[in-house]
């Protein structure tokens, strides 16, 4: 947000989209993401972001991430 200030740019004006590189290993499954996606959203929107990027998602992973999608009300 400072950077987008100082740049004399409004918050407004400026699309803020956070990269977030999933966990490798044991435990990949047991991190914020995928115990509370809703509650990981809304900490990031608190902190200016307007889109979350996902990297390195495995297909073993999917199956987890549509899950917590579904709790978290992002799905159909």
């Amino acid at each position: 947000r400072e950077g987008v200030e100082a740049a004399g740019r409004s918050r407004a004006d400026v699309a803020m989209v956070v990269a977030l590189d999933l966990k490798r290993g044991a435990g990949a499954l047991d991190q914020p993401l995928f115990r509370d996606l809703a509650g990981e959203l809304e900490r990031w929107q608190e902190r200016g972001a307007n889109e979350l990027v996902l990297h390195w998602v495995r297909p073993g992973e999917v199956p987890a991430l549509l899950a917590a999608a579904e709790r978290a009300g992002l799905s159909d």
